[in-house]
């Protein structure tokens, strides 16, 4: 895969984790009643996809240098 390639595959791939990120952030604020199970795999969700986010946006700038 050359640079250009990777940035365009990783620039996709942020996109889509940060909508899936909006996603929960606005499903986990507006929903009631959910149990506790329900509420920790969001909360988990939500810290994997920061963590993906994080190591895209550090290897898309070290791309763009």
């Amino acid at each position: 895969m050359n640079q250009k390639e990777e940035i365009l595959y990783i620039s996709q791939k942020l996109t889509e984790f940060r909508l899936n990120y909006k996603i929960l952030h606005w499903s986990f604020m507006n929903s009631k009643n959910l149990t506790e199970k329900q509420t920790n795999a969001i909360l988990d969700e939500k810290a994997r996809l920061e963590k993906l986010i994080e190591a895209f946006e550090k290897r898309l700038k070290e791309l763009e240098k």
